[in-house]
């Protein structure tokens, strides 16, 4: 099964009724997860940008997307962002498959561009979406033009 991270807020009026009567949520996730047949690992609040975070293991990304849709429809939240985790195994096996891969940036006449010193790549899926999204540390004028080369410009 696959684990998922999920972030979410809930609405000024949600954390103005609980204040009023304060209710621990952990139990009402584990239900929904273990309707699909998933396992609520962990339920955490937090300070910040979010103001709680959920640890999930659902059977695939349908069963997940379908707790995210129930959770958003309720209408107690303002966000939710759900987020594919990879094992480190799985991580390594799609750096394998990676090097088969002959990526040419758009415009350039590259057949094999080197990759730059600072890769940070993400997986997200929001809801019923999927977003992959590549983002470059650094200069991009600079890793642009090494990766077209000098008789490119």
């Amino acid at each position: 099964m696959a684990m998922y991270l999920t972030r979410f807020s809930y609405t000024p009026e949600i954390w103005a009724r609980m204040i009023e009567n304060p209710e621990d949520r952990r139990e009402a996730a584990r239900s929904y997860m273990e309707s699909v047949g998933g396992k609520l690992h962990g339920f955490w609040y937090a300070f910040g940008e979010h103001d709680g975070w959920n640890l999930w293991e659902a059977p695939d990304n349908v069963s997940m997307a379908a707790v995210a849709l129930a959770i958003g429809a309720g209408g107690a939240l303002s966000s939710m962002e759900t987020t594919v985790l990879l094992s480190v195994e799985d991580t390594i096996e799609a750096l394998e498959k990676a090097k088969t891969i002959r990526y040419r940036p758009p415009a350039a006449k590259v057949v094999r561009p080197p990759f730059p010193s600072m890769l940070k790549i993400t997986f997200r899926v929001s809801h019923s979406r999927r977003k992959l999204s590549v983002k470059y540390a650094g200069d991009m004028r600079s890793s642009f033009r090494q990766i077209q080369g000098p008789s490119d410009r």
